[in-house]
C-alpha cells in the first residue's frame, strides 16, 4: 500500500541557493522513505510532515550566510532519523568548507589589494622616471653654453647667463644651473670712479656720483631713468656699433654681415608723447608724412634724411617693407598708413575702429623696385577725419572731442619698420597685382587685376584671374590686403578666414596656412594674410576666403590698399622653414611664456633648426624673414608678442620685432606679425608671449598658428 504524503508547502523567501538545499533535503527524505516495506495500515507516527521555514536575513558575507541557513522542522519516521543526521553532518561540513574557501577568497583580495598598490606606486615611479628621461632628452639638445632648466614644464634649453659688465660670476654654468652673478662694488676699487671717493654710491650693476650728473667715467653712461652710472655695452666689433655710447645713452649693437647682394634697415616712427601731449603740437592729417627715427646706421644702400620724415635710396634694386605698428584713435572708421615711394604705393594697412582705451594693431608689407635717389615715406590718411585736426586734438581745445589719434605705440609695444634690399645680383623677382572689385556671400576666391609691378614676367605671371603662376622653383614670400564691407550679423558670428593654398602642378590643391579675422558687419576692414611658402615649376598660389553663407560682403573699393604683394628668392640664395603651434600646450593662461612650434617643412635643416623649447637655431649668418600669423581670444589689457635675438658677448636677450593686440571682447580675433632683421652664425631667436593684465583664453593650434622663416644669405 502506497503511502500518503501530507507534505505542506516549503514557504521560501530566500536566494534560489538556499531553495535548492531545501529541494535537496526533500528529495533525499523521499529517496529513504520510498526504500521501505509498504504497510496496509497507515501509522500516523510514520506520516511526516516536511516544513521549511525560512526566514531572510539582512546580513552579508558567505559566513553569516551559511550561519543562517533555513530551519528544516522534519517529521520522519525512526528508520529515516540515521539518514537524516548523516545527511546534516555533511551538509555542516560543506558548510565549514565553504566558510574556509570565503576567508581564502578574503585573504586574496587583501592580498590583491596590496599588490595593486605596489603596481600603482610603481607606475607613479614610472611616470615620474619617463618625465626624468623626457627632461634628460630635451637636456641633450642643449649646447655648450646653455643649462637645462627642469623646473619648468616642459623642460628647455636656456643660455647661459653671461654676467653684465658691473657684475662678477660667483658660480659657474653647469648642466642644471645657471650662472650666478654678484654686483661689483665699483665705490671700493683702487681707481674710484668718482673725482672724489665720499661722493660715490654703489649700485646694483653701476654707481651714483653725488652732484656728478653726467659726470660718469669712461665706459660708463648716465641711465637718466634711475639716475645712475651704467656700463656701456660693448660691441663684438666696431663694425656692430649701430649707435655709440654717449653720456645719457648705452651703445645699440647688431651683427654686421659683408655686404654682397642685399642690405638690410630698421627704423619706427616717432611718437613724442610726452611732448606731443604736453605742447599739443599739430601734426596735419590728410596727408601726413610720419616722423621715421632711424635705428641702424646709415649704410651705402640706405640713408635717413635729416629731416627724419623719408629714407633715401643710393643704389638700384628692389625692396621689401615690413611694419607693425598700433594705435589707439577716436574716428569714426579707420585710419590709414602707406609706404611710398616716389608717390607710388608699396603697401597700406588699416586701423579700425576701438574703445579709446583699447590698441588697434595691423602690419604692412609691400614690395617694390626702386633707383638710386628715389625716397620712400609713410602717410597717414582717413576718408573720416578732417585734414585740419591735428594728431592729438586742436592746441587751443585742451579736451577737444573731435575725432582724433589718441596714441601710437611706442617701440617697446610695436615696430619695427624694416626695409629688406636685394639687387638684381641676387636673382630676385617682386610682383605687385591689385584685386578685383567683387560682391559674394560666403566662400569666395580672390581675382586680380593685371599686374603693375613685376621685375620679370616669366617668373610670375598671370594666366588665371584667381592663380598666380611659378615657373621656376624659389622661396615666395607673400602679403594680401583685402579691403571688404559686409552687411548681416552672420559676417560677426563667423567672421573671415584666409585660406592660403598651393595648388602643385600635380593638381593636387593644398592648403599652407590659414589666417583669420573677426567680422565686423557694415563697417570697412582689411583682409590680411602673409607668410612663405615653397614653390615649383607649375605650381600656383591660391587665396579662398570663407564666411557664413549669410554674410554678404562688397570686397575691394576705389583705392589701391587690396593688392597682393610677392617676392620670389632662388633657392640656392634662400632657404625656408615652416613650423606650426605644439597641439596638445595648454595656451591658456596669465602672464609670460615662450612659443612653442613643430617644424613642418625645412629646406635646410643644416641653415635652420627649431627645438621643441621654441628655440630657433641659425647655423650660418644672413637675413631673416619672419612672419607669424595668429588666431587667439584673450582678455588682456593688451596681449604682447616679441622676437628675442641671442648672439654675442655677453648673451643679451634683444627684442628685434613685436607687436601687441588689445582686449578682444571674448571674440576671437587674428594677430600678424612680420619683419626682417640680420642672424649671426649659432644665433638663437624665439618668440615670447606676455599677457598684460588679463589672461589668455585660447591660441588655436595648427594652421592657425603658423611660422615662416626665410634665411637669405647676405
Amino acid at each position: 500500500m502506497d503511502r500518503s504524503i501530507d507534505s505542506q508547502p516549503c514557504m521560501i523567501k530566500m536566494n534560489w541557493s538556499r531553495r535548492l538545499l531545501c529541494v535537496l533535503a526533500a528529495i533525499m527524505v523521499l529517496q529513504s522513505s520510498s526504500a521501505k516495506p509498504r504497510e496496509s495500515k497507515r501509522n500516523k507516527k510514520d506520516d511526516y510532515v516536511l516544513q521549511c521555514d525560512v526566514k531572510p536575513k539582512n546580513k552579508t558575507g558567505m559566513e553569516r550566510a551559511m550561519r543562517d541557513m533555513p530551519k528544516v522542522q522534519l517529521e520522519l519516521p525512526q528508520s529515516a532519523q540515521g539518514d537524516y543526521q548523516h545527511m546534516q553532518k555533511m551538509m555542516v561540513k560543506h558548510q565549514e568548507k565553504l566558510i574556509e574557501q570565503q576567508k581564502t577568497l578574503n585573504l586574496q583580495q587583501v592580498r590583491l589589494e596590496a599588490r595593486q598598490k605596489s603596481i600603482d606606486r610603481k607606475q607613479s615611479e614610472l611616470v615620474h622616471m619617463l618625465d626624468r628621461m623626457y627632461s634628460l632628452d630635451v637636456c641633450q639638445t642643449c649646447f655648450q653654453n646653455e643649462y637645462c632648466a627642469t623646473d619648468v614644464e616642459p623642460p628647455i634649453c636656456l643660455p647661459c647667463t653671461i654676467c653684465p659688465p658691473g657684475f662678477m660670476a660667483t658660480t659657474i654654468c653647469s648642466r642644471t644651473k645657471d650662472v650666478q652673478c654678484m654686483d661689483v662694488n665699483e665705490c671700493e676699487m683702487n681707481n674710484a670712479p668718482c673725482n672724489a671717493p665720499g661722493n660715490c654710491i654703489n649700485t646694483a650693476g653701476g654707481y651714483f656720483c653725488i652732484k656728478e650728473v653726467g659726470s660718469c667715467g669712461s665706459g660708463y653712461y648716465h641711465n637718466v631713468l634711475n639716475m645712475q652710472c651704467e656700463p656701456c655695452s660693448r660691441c663684438m666689433e666696431a663694425s656692430h656699433v649701430l649707435k655709440p655710447c654717449t653720456t645719457f645713452e648705452d651703445a645699440v649693437c647688431s651683427p654686421s654681415l659683408i655686404k654682397h647682394a642685399t642690405d638690410f634697415w630698421r627704423g619706427h616712427v616717432k611718437t613724442n608723447m610726452v611732448e606731443a601731449r604736453t605742447t599739443r603740437s599739430p601734426v596735419t592729417m590728410d596727408p601726413s608724412r610720419l616722423p621715421i627715427d632711424e635705428i641702424t646706421i646709415p649704410t651705402d644702400t640706405f640713408f635717413a634724411a635729416g629731416d627724419g620724415d623719408r629714407i633715401i635710396f643710393k643704389r638700384d634694386g628692389m625692396i621689401w617693407v615690413d611694419y607693425n605698428m598700433a594705435i589707439k584713435h577716436t574716428c569714426p572708421t579707420y585710419l590709414q598708413i602707406s609706404a611710398k615711394v616716389q608717390d607710388k604705393l608699396v603697401g597700406s594697412t588699416r586701423f579700425e575702429a576701438t574703445k579709446r582705451d583699447i590698441y588697434s594693431a595691423a602690419s604692412l608689407s609691400g614690395a617694390a623696385l626702386v633707383e638710386a635717389g628715389q625716397e620712400m615715406v609713410l602717410a597717414l590718411s582717413s576718408a573720416y577725419c578732417p585734414s585740419s585736426v591735428s594728431y592729438f586734438g586742436r592746441p587751443d581745445i585742451p579736451d577737444d572731442p573731435a575725432p582724433k589719434l589718441t596714441e601710437i605705440a611706442n617701440l617697446e609695444l610695436a615696430g619695427p619698420l624694416s626695409i629688406l634690399y636685394a639687387s638684381y645680383d641676387a636673382g630676385a623677382v617682386v610682383w605687385r597685382a591689385r584685386t578685383r572689385q567683387n560682391t559674394n556671400a560666403g566662400k569666395y576666391r580672390v581675382e586680380y587685376e593685371q599686374p603693375r609691378l613685376s621685375s620679370d614676367g616669366y617668373v610670375i605671371s598671370l594666366p588665371r584671374l584667381d592663380s598666380v603662376l611659378f615657373q621656376d622653383e624659389g622661396i615666395v614670400k607673400f602679403s594680401l590686403a583685402q579691403a571688404t564691407f559686409s552687411a548681416g550679423e552672420p559676417c560677426r558670428t563667423k567672421g573671415y578666414t584666409i585660406n592660403v593654398k598651393l595648388m602643385k602642378n600635380s593638381g593636387l590643391l593644398r592648403t599652407v596656412s590659414r589666417q583669420f579675422k573677426r567680422g565686423q558687419p557694415h563697417t570697412d576692414i582689411l583682409l590680411r594674410a602673409s607668410g612663405a611658402m615653397l614653390v615649383n615649376q607649375g605650381d600656383s598660389l591660391i587665396f579662398d576666403i570663407e564666411t557664413d553663407p549669410q554674410c554678404q560682403t562688397r570686397y575691394g573699393d576705389n583705392t589701391p590698399v587690396s593688392a597682393l604683394n610677392i617676392m620670389w628668392l632662388p633657392t640656392d640664395y634662400a632657404c625656408l622653414m615652416l613650423a606650426e603651434l605644439q597641439r596638445g600646450v595648454r595656451w591658456s593662461g596669465a602672464g609670460t611664456r615662450i612659443l612653442q612650434f613643430g617644424e613642418v617643412l625645412n629646406t635646410d635643416s643644416d641653415a635652420i633648426k627649431a627645438f621643441s623649447s621654441g628655440f630657433l637655431l641659425f647655423k650660418k649668418e644672413g637675413r631673416v624673414s619672419l612672419t607669424y600669423s595668429q588666431k587667439l581670444v584673450h582678455s588682456c589689457d593688451y596681449l604682447k608678442v616679441t622676437v628675442f635675438y641671442i648672439a654675442g658677448i655677453p648673451q643679451k636677450h634683444t627684442p628685434v620685432m613685436q607687436t601687441v593686440i588689445g582686449n578682444t571682447q571674448a571674440a576671437y580675433e587674428g594677430l600678424q606679425l612680420v619683419g626682417t632683421f640680420n642672424v649671426q652664425k649659432n644665433a638663437r631667436v624665439y618668440l615670447q608671449l606676455t599677457c598684460r593684465k588679463g589672461r589668455l583664453d585660447d591660441l588655436v593650434t595648427g594652421s592657425f598658428g603658423a611660422l615662416t622663416v626665410v634665411l637669405s644669405d647676405p
